[in-house]
């Protein structure tokens, strides 16, 4: 190997430990973020995210590329794991956007936020033509036989003969079975709550959500 290649793969070497530096060793992932992404070109160009994660309050936070997206204000609650960050889209903000957070201690929190250009409206009124569908996802077709039980949660217990256990039902079950849900005229699902619900027992319905920001890992 030549003294100029080897200084230049040295060089790529020595950067690359950097960036594992900054987004590896310094860095850790934020626990939620609510909503998943927004939109530019709407009515109003303001909005509001949620952050979670534990002791960010305090927090610096800022934008690291890009043009369109502003932060307008960082609010702090009583409680330490949240931040509510207010935000100014312009009408041609298109892509994602990586964001900093700084806590008072701790490691640094990178994220990226995406900003989608406005969808066409295609909302109608109701007409008598329209079937909506209930289901109760435990309970209706369980399409993925392996997340039946997950190993951290409190309720291990499955027993399709229980009326009050665990049926494994899942989205996939739902999805699988869309062409049977067609033919009977539905155009509409309404599903029981899909969020976590890592209850002791009982936790087949949905109702006893225990993360409002994750969806059930058994669905």
């Amino acid at each position: 190997m030549s003294s100029k290649n080897f200084k230049a793969r040295a060089a790529l070497a020595i950067w690359v430990m950097l960036l594992l530096n900054v987004f590896g060793v310094e860095a850790q992932a934020l626990q939620h973020i609510q909503p998943p992404n927004w939109y530019s070109g709407l009515k109003h160009d303001t909005f509001q995210i949620l952050l979670h994660n534990k002791n960010i309050k305090g927090s610096s936070l800022r934008i690291k590329n890009g043009e369109g997206l502003e932060i307008i204000r960082v609010n702090e609650v009583s409680n330490p794991n949240y931040l509510f960050v207010d935000l100014k889209v312009d009408k041609t903000a298109n892509g994602e956007f990586l964001f900093e957070l700084k806590p008072t201690k701790g490691k640094r929190i990178f994220f990226k936020y995406s900003i989608k250009p406005k969808k066409q409206d295609v909302r109608r009124g109701l007409e008598q033509t329209d079937l909506m569908y209930l289901i109760m996802p435990d309970r209706f077709a369980n399409g993925d036989e392996t997340n039946d039980v997950v190993k951290e949660y409190h309720e291990q217990l499955l027993d399709r003969k229980g009326d009050y256990e665990r049926h494994g039902g899942d989205l996939r079950g739902i999805i699988s079975h869309l062409d049977y849900i067609k033919d009977l005229g539905v155009n509409t699902l309404w599903l029981n709550p899909v969020f976590e619900n890592n209850r002791d027992q009982h936790s087949y319905h949905g109702y006893a959500i225990s993360d409002h920001y994750a969806i059930d890992k058994r669905l």
